[in-house]
């Protein structure tokens, strides 16, 4: 099996970028839900699905 090929200084530098950058997107997203509807990004990942599913024709 071949070696895994590792970032290169370029590729590493805008991986950490992009996750630095989704970490802060997502701690602004959290934030307003909880401002707007009073529950957690948990709560919203929970209660989203149930509630679509709850909306579907039952067979």
């Amino acid at each position: 099996m071949d070696e895994p090929r590792w970032l290169n200084e370029h590729e590493a530098l805008v991986w950490t970028k992009y996750r630095t950058l989704r970490r802060e997107l997502q701690a602004v997203q959290d934030r307003q839900l909880a401002e707007d509807s009073k529950l957690s990004g948990a709560d919203y990942a929970l209660l989203a699905p149930l509630s679509e599913s709850a909306a579907a024709p039952q067979h």
